[in-house]
């Protein structure tokens, strides 16, 4: 009785297409059966996949396309070069000057 009844649940978890595995066995559809996180964070993080488009580095770079953060950020660093605070070439940081006095 036990055994017919076994061979039943395995012919109707093939035929409705259920994963047929050992009870002591992990079954990874659990896993699959989730949606991926792709399109979730295309909505979270809209603006880096944006600034990666071609056409958008065109329109900035013609001045047709402005973002008051890139603004912002050349201001900045023009004021920094003024006042002489650019940041130091490779090779020339507080490590190399310590090792240059020796």
């Amino acid at each position: 009785m036990a055994e017919r009844l076994r061979r039943l649940g395995m012919l109707s978890r093939s035929i409705f297409g259920q994963v047929v595995l050992p009870p002591n066995v992990r079954s990874p559809t659990r896993h699959l059966k989730k949606a991926t996180k792709a399109e979730a964070m295309m909505r979270y993080y809209p603006e880096t996949v944006m600034h990666q488009n071609k056409l958008l580095t065109r329109m900035i770079a013609a001045g047709i396309y402005l973002d008051e953060k890139m603004i912002y950020e050349g201001e900045k660093k023009v004021m920094n070069e003024k006042r002489g605070r650019v940041p130091t070439r490779k090779g020339e940081g507080k490590r190399a000057q310590k090792k240059k006095k020796k």
